[in-house]
């Protein structure tokens, strides 16, 4: 069982029920209710919501400075006082590399006296000429929380979308997000865009739809963002499960997406399915069922592969049509010096392309004869998932 506040404090999310586990949102819409949750949270009263969902909040102000550079400054805000509190920091870097992105986390040190929690989302240019603080404030401390987290850079490089991320109090091992925003990066202006839905969410390629996992019995849900037309699939493995890892196609045709089999019952869950839907029909077509490996989807490259990484943090690639996975051993070394080293069969060698920060450029297939080998060439994978890439000296990975 497991609870976290609503991004607007006026109501907590919690489990109903078993097979599949879901979540139902409490809302604060009457005076009875208004008192059971006054009963539950604590006594400190919340700092003012965040802005509408319809009406977006005014840009923050503009300064010159002497050099006739321009500095972006947000509205003045007081600094808050972070003693006695744990500081959590985290960066991330918009594709381009023109923009980042931080969060600031203050928890309370002594959670058992504690009422307030702070978070801080500011997003600034790299050369130093524009900041944002997007996010500012305290909320309660209770029942798990919300934190601002970037969900996603648009490809045109104007907007940074987040999401209010929760960290609830018990068992939850698919969370990203639950609502959506977007922050202008020109003018600093945030928009709602849609309100707390699910615990994980998932833009198309082209920023038009919103793929996530719904709330109460509602499964897989498709979001038109221009007309708020939603589209839905049930997701009913005949499992308690929960559901997670959305990943579109490049195309944005189709969707892949992960089921934890009875989660927090063996590891983080007993196994994992992977299931991929055709986004027009709704179609669905199990590609893994219930694997020991704990799969999740992490990237879909290439039309035709997608990047898994199991309960070892190990990569392999997926066919993204057949289900059929191989496993990647990662090397520094060049391809023609594995053209040389021991086969292994079923394991895909690929050369680690950091030298250049291209990604996987090329690498060797190894097949049971010994005696073929194979280039091939790698679409680029996302600089983050190149760095958490293990890398091997030997063949024992295979």
């Amino acid at each position: 069982m497991y609870f976290f506040w609503l991004p607007d404090h006026r109501g907590f999310a919690m489990p109903m029920k078993r097979g599949p586990r879901i979540v139902e949102r409490v809302r604060a819409l009457g005076l009875l209710t208004m008192g059971v949750l006054s009963a539950c949270a604590p006594a400190y009263a919340p700092s003012p919501t965040a802005p509408s969902m319809v009406t977006p909040t005014p840009a923050p102000s503009s300064t010159a400075i002497s050099t006739a550079t321009a500095i972006v400054t947000p509205q003045p805000t007081a600094t808050p006082n972070l003693a006695n509190f744990r500081i959590e920091r985290r960066s991330f870097a918009s594709p381009n590399g023109e923009w980042e992105a931080q969060t600031v986390v203050a928890l309370p040190a002594a959670s058992d006296t504690a009422t307030r929690y702070y978070v801080q989302l500011k997003v600034s240019k790299t050369d130093g000429t524009i900041e944002w603080i997007i996010v500012n404030k305290w909320s309660e401390w209770g029942l798990g929380y919300t934190i601002p987290q970037p969900l996603h850079w648009s490809h045109d490089g104007r907007y940074l979308y987040f999401t209010n991320k929760p960290v609830p109090d018990g068992c939850a091992v698919f969370v990203n997000g639950s609502d959506l925003h977007r922050a202008d990066l020109n003018s600093g202006e945030v928009v709602g865009i849609i309100p707390p839905v699910g615990l994980w969410l998932s833009l198309s390629p082209d920023e038009t739809m919103l793929a996530y996992i719904g709330y109460g019995n509602r499964g897989l849900v498709i979001r038109d963002l221009a007309t708020g037309m939603e589209r839905e699939v049930k997701l009913n493995p005949g499992e308690d499960y929960q559901a997670g890892h959305i990943l579109w196609s490049p195309d944005g045709r189709a969707i892949i997406l992960a089921l934890a089999i009875r989660p927090c019952s063996t590891d983080w869950a007993e196994s994992t399915s992977i299931v991929r839907v055709d986004v027009n029909t709704l179609e669905l077509m199990p590609l893994l069922q219930e694997n020991k490996h704990l799969f999740i989807p992490v990237e879909w490259a290439t039309p035709d592969q997608v990047l898994l990484k199991d309960k070892g943090g190990d990569y392999w690639l997926m066919d993204a049509t057949t289900g059929q996975v191989v496993r990647m051993c990662i090397f520094n070394s060049l391809v023609e010096s594995l053209a040389a080293s021991p086969v292994m069969n079923g394991c895909m060698l690929v050369q680690h392309g950091f030298a250049n920060g291209t990604g996987m450029k090329a690498g060797v297939e190894r097949i049971a004869d010994r005696t073929k080998t194979t280039a091939l060439d790698f679409a680029p994978f996302s600089q983050g998932i190149i760095n958490g890439m293990q890398i091997s000296d030997d063949l024992s990975c295979c």
